[in-house]
């Protein structure tokens, strides 16, 4: 069983979290072995779940499945709450922990939250994103906002907005959300972006003294979205979009310097906004726009940039994920017609795209 990590989980319905799951046979490639008859692994929806208090539930954003804890986090802004499902015990249904503060909806996208979040520390804590600039640290297992006796002396939030241009050490508060990050756990190192500030940046956090240590500005773009990092390169990933019409690119950020060591250029598909480190040299990356033959196409690439698969029609994404158990990709694919077919004022299916990377 896996959960993709993703602003919609699989598709389901207004209240809904759904689980996936996969049937079939074990995942090898046959083709390798002279077997021409590989089948196809079938996927289903084998639960569905109401989140509690959520009859409209119209805001949340990034979610998060940590494997080691079997667990799936989702921020939702909603219940102002983080809607945690244990995958040991499907029948228990979505839980929440409580609000710390977190900001809810505010009618903004960009002063909203919770925003992004994940495990850290050993899946021992739960990083969230939230607004204005600010990034709570919980027991990943019981939701406790961790007290600042056990983060060094750490105030809880942690506050990752500096004046503009961003400065070390921050002095002024931010206006808008911290949202999505990635975590180094050889560098310990957190790095979570302010899509919203001008210029955007990101923000450097040590996960053993929960101190800012850094600041990073990505202006000459519309925005910062999903990062990653590579455990082969120990260096992050960081989609910077160039909405419309202009050089989407993937940064490529060195954790000891917190500078960019170059940039990769996209233009296999545009509007980038999804990224997930795959096997190998593998990078998917999801976009959202129609690229130059008029279709909403995702691509795989490697570190160097150099193409390796074109995802055809499987674009108009934001999140994706890449599930290291089964080797499979994730894209929550919200292509044309999935919202408004035109000239029928009604909506499409959305579709959830799973790639095996092989």
């Amino acid at each position: 069983m896996f959960l993709p990590k993703n602003k919609l989980v699989a598709g389901m319905g207004i209240g809904a979290i759904a689980m996936l799951a996969m049937a079939g046979p074990a995942l090898t490639d046959d083709n390798e072995h002279g077997n021409s008859s590989k089948k196809d692994e079938m996927f289903k929806v084998t639960t569905v779940m109401q989140v509690p208090g959520a009859a409209s539930f119209f805001s949340f954003d990034i979610s998060w499945f940590d494997p080691k804890l079997k667990k799936f986090f989702l921020a939702d802004r909603n219940n102002t709450a983080i809607d945690v499902v244990d995958a040991h015990d499907l029948g228990g249904g979505v839980t929440q922990f409580p609000n710390p503060g977190f900001a809810g909806f505010t009618g903004n996208n960009d002063t909203s939250g919770p925003d992004g979040v994940l495990t850290a520390n050993n899946s021992t804590e739960l990083w969230v994103g939230d607004s204005p600039g600010k990034v709570w640290v919980m027991d990943a297992k019981t939701g406790a906002i961790k007290t600042p006796s056990q983060m060094n002396g750490q105030a809880n939030p942690i506050l990752v907005k500096t004046t503009t241009p961003p400065t070390t050490p921050p002095t002024n508060a931010s206006k808008t959300r911290a949202d999505e990050l990635c975590y180094d756990p050889k560098d310990n190192l957190i790095m979570i972006a302010s899509p919203a500030e001008d210029p955007p940046f990101v923000t450097f956090i040590d996960t053993k003294t929960y101190k800012v240590v850094g600041h990073l500005t990505l202006a000459g773009g519309t925005g910062i979205e999903q990062c990653g990092w590579s455990p082969k390169t120990g260096k992050f990933y960081q989609n910077v979009p160039a909405d419309p019409g202009g050089q989407d690119q993937v940064a490529v950020i060195n954790p000891t310097s917190m500078k960019v060591d170059r940039f990769i250029n996209i233009n296999a598909c545009a509007g980038v906004r999804g990224l997930a480190i795959g096997p190998d040299n593998q990078i998917l990356i999801g976009c959202t726009a129609p690229s130059s033959d008029g279709h909403r196409n995702s691509v795989v690439i490697d570190d160097g940039g150099a193409v390796l698969k074109v995802l055809k029609d499987l674009g108009g994404v934001d999140e994706v994920w890449f599930n290291p158990d089964d080797n499979h990709y994730i894209l929550p694919s919200c292509n044309t017609p999935c919202r408004t077919i035109p000239g029928t004022g009604t909506t499409g299916p959305e579709l959830l795209g799973i790639v095996d990377s092989s």
